[in-house]
């Protein structure tokens, strides 16, 4: 049985960082995708300091059991900074 195909999902830039779409890690046969990325950092004196830019990847089984938790909500109620 082949596994699923990969969600169609486009790169994201943050800061000038560019997270592919898929990633193949070098410890395993599986392709990752993105699932978000975003920047990290504080409000220091009035001015908002990035010091992070992380992306998180996920193996194409976790969409089933994502899609379960997920159905029916918005993209607000999962991402209300958006």
């Amino acid at each position: 049985m082949s596994p699923p195909p990969l969600p169609a999902v486009t790169k994201i830039i943050i800061e000038g960082h560019v997270f592919p779409p898929v990633v193949k890690s070098p410890g395993t046969i599986n392709s990752f995708f993105l699932g978000g990325a975003g920047e990290r950092g504080l409000e220091i004196q009035g001015k908002f300091i990035k010091f992070t830019a992380i992306g998180v990847y996920v193996e194409v089984r976790a969409v089933a059991s994502l899609a379960v938790k997920w159905k029916g909500k918005s993209a607000c109620i999962h991402f209300p900074q958006i």
